[in-house]
């Protein structure tokens, strides 16, 4: 019996356009990096960087086009944030990555949060509408 070979179900690594980064080079900062396809957007991440000793990294906003889900490009858009922020903090190093979900129902959020290593540490009930706040933290030794 010939053996049956599936088709891998990952996407490939996307090769992606240098974001272009807009905030403050001064900390604590807040900044965003968005990707441009053909001068369209197509990822968009907006955190927050706490000067050092303690150097917590908030991750504020990430969104991906409709379209270019699921290609990793969150990941990617996540590890170059990670890049600019440790250029921000010199010699310094980050202690810690906050991350707060609005919405239980984000499971991709979730799926992608849990794939990068970070650790859901609580629910805040009564501070949203309708929704409770996860909260998830990746922390750097």
């Amino acid at each position: 019996m010939p053996k049956l070979t599936l088709p891998s179900r990952t996407a490939p690594t996307p090769t992606l356009p240098t974001p272009t980064v807009t905030g403050s080079a001064t900390l604590p900062s807040a900044r965003t990096l968005t990707l441009l396809e053909n001068k369209a957007t197509l990822a968009t991440l907006t955190y927050h960087l706490t000067p050092h000793p303690f150097a917590v990294l908030l991750l504020l906003h990430i969104e991906v086009h409709p379209n270019r889900r699921r290609e990793k490009i969150a990941t990617r858009l996540f590890e170059l944030a990670l890049h600019d922020a440790a250029g921000l903090l010199g010699v310094h190093r980050l202690r810690r990555v906050h991350v707060g979900v609005a919405h239980k129902s984000h499971i991709p959020l979730r799926a992608l949060l849990t794939h990068l290593g970070f650790h859901h540490t609580g629910t805040t009930t009564g501070l949203l509408k309708d929704e409770d706040l996860l909260t998830y933290i990746k922390a750097y030794t």
